[in-house]
């Protein structure tokens, strides 16, 4: 099965943290997904100026890294009290 959202989540995700973090507004159509083959997950964000680039790149050859991610914070989860709890706590990003 392929997925078919685009852009992605986690390339939306990317664009709300630039936006917050950098101030940084990055319209709509400056985003680009690409489904093909048996891309897993891919993801590229550049920054550009007159004579330079700077790009920061996240491949992921094998899905295997999402569950084992997911397992990761199921066993974080259950060792917090009751209550709400957000992957940002799992992965300590403060809000």
């Amino acid at each position: 099965m392929h997925k078919r959202d685009a852009p992605s989540g986690t390339a939306i995700r990317l664009v709300e943290s630039i936006r917050e973090k950098a101030g940084i507004e990055i319209p709509p159509e400056r985003v680009h997904s690409i489904r093909a083959g048996d891309i897993c997950g891919e993801h590229e964000v550049e920054f550009s100026c007159p004579g330079e680039r700077l790009k920061i790149l996240h491949t992921v050859t094998d899905r295997r890294v999402f569950a084992l991610g997911a397992l990761d914070a199921a066993a974080w989860l259950y060792q917090q009290p009751p209550g709400l709890h957000t992957l940002e706590e799992f992965l300590g990003i403060e809000p």
